[in-house]
C-alpha cells in the first residue's frame, strides 16, 4: 500500500488578470521540515507536515518506492524501518531537476543498513528547482517494511505589484518575489520575476530568513527607508524577522529590531528595485505572502 502526500507546484505566472481576489489572502503557515507522516492526498497545501510514507504488501516482496515532483527541496531523505528491527534494508534513488522540463542535473545513489535508519539523499548540483524524486527500499530478508520519503523546503516572499497598464485585455497585477542582486554578502535584497529555481527561494530557519546561506538583514540597524542586503548569519537583531498580520488582517514581513516592515518602495513593479523597510502602515506595498 502506498499512502500519498503532495505539495503542490508553487505558483509562478508572472500575471494575473485580476489580483483584487487575492489581496486578502491569508499567509502560509510557515512550517519548513519534512516528517515521516502520511496525509490524505489534496491536504498538503495546510498541512504542517512535508512527508510521505510507504509500506510493503502483506505476503509480497518487503520492498517500496516512491515518485514524486517536489518543487525548491533543500533536503531529501528516507527513513527505512522493518518488523522485526535489525534486517537490512536498501536504498535507491535518483534525482533530476530541471528548469521548464530543459537543463536537467541528475543525482543517484545506493545505500544499505541496519534497520532503522534514514539515508540522506543528494540532490544533484543545480540551480533547479522543480525536481524529480524516485526511490526504492528493498528489505533484505523477510518481514514487514515501512520507509519514509522526507523533505525541507525553500520558499518564495512574494507580493501583488499593479502593472498600471491600461490597455484592454493587460493584465492588473504581477506576482513579484523578493530575490537577491548576488549570491554573496553586501549584495542588496531586490524585486525580481517569480522563479521555478532557487533563485528566488528562501529558507525561513527560527526568526531568519536565508538566501544561498546567507541572512536577509537590515545593515546596522539602518531603520526607515534602509536597504536590505544579505550578510553572514549572526544571530543579531538585525537579521530577526517575523511574519504576521497587521491591523487589517494582511501579512506583512516584520523586522523585529525595530518593529519596521519589508517594503516595496513606491510599490513598484521594476525588477532590480532595492527593497527596505518601513513603518507598518498595513499599505500594499508591505503585503507579502509567503509560499
Amino acid at each position: 500500500m502506498l499512502l500519498r502526500l503532495r505539495r503542490p507546484a508553487l505558483a509562478v505566472a508572472p500575471a494575473v488578470i485580476l489580483a483584487a481576489a487575492l489581496a486578502g489572502t491569508a499567509l502560509a503557515s510557515a512550517v519548513f521540515t519534512g516528517t515521516a507522516q502520511a496525509r490524505p492526498a489534496g491536504t498538503a497545501a495546510a498541512s504542517r507536515l512535508q512527508g510521505l510514507q510507504c509500506q510493503s504488501r502483506p505476503g509480497g516482496s518487503p520492498s517500496c518506492s516512491f515518485a514524486e515532483q517536489i518543487t525548491l527541496p533543500m533536503s531529501v531523505s528516507v527513513t527505512a524501518d522493518a518488523t522485526p528491527e535489525g534486517a537490512d534494508a536498501t536504498v535507491s534513488w535518483t534525482i533530476s531537476c530541471s528548469v521548464n522540463g530543459g537543463n536537467t542535473a541528475t543525482s543517484t545513489g545506493t545505500r544499505t543498513a541496519v534497520t532503522p535508519f534514514t539515508a540522506p539523499l543528494g540532490l544533484p548540483r543545480s540551480s533547479s528547482g522543480a525536481c524529480s524524486v524516485n526511490a526504492s527500499i528493498t528489505l533484505g530478508g523477510s518481514g514487514n517494511l515501512t520507509a519514509s520519503l522526507n523533505y525541507s523546503l525553500a520558499h518564495q516572499v512574494s507580493i501583488w505589484v499593479p502593472s498600471h497598464n491600461t490597455s484592454p485585455g493587460a493584465p492588473l497585477a504581477f506576482l513579484e518575489c523578493v530575490n537577491a542582486s548576488a549570491n554573496k554578502a553586501g549584495a542588496k535584497a531586490v524585486l525580481g520575476t517569480c522563479s521555478p529555481d532557487y533563485a528566488t527561494a528562501w529558507v525561513p530557519s527560527g526568526n531568519r530568513l536565508i538566501h544561498h546561506g546567507m541572512c536577509l538583514t537590515d545593515p546596522r540597524n539602518g531603520g526607515i527607508r534602509s536597504q536590505l542586503v544579505l550578510e553572514k548569519c549572526t544571530g543579531a537583531a538585525d537579521q530577526s524577522w517575523s511574519f504576521t498580520k497587521g491591523r487589517a488582517g494582511y501579512p506583512q514581513v516584520v523586522l523585529r529590531a525595530n518593529r519596521m516592515c519589508l517594503d516595496d518602495p513606491h510599490y513598484t513593479e521594476t525588477n532590480g528595485t532595492p527593497l527596505n523597510i518601513y513603518s507598518c502602515n498595513g499599505g500594499e506595498a508591505e503585503r507579502w505572502s509567503l509560499s
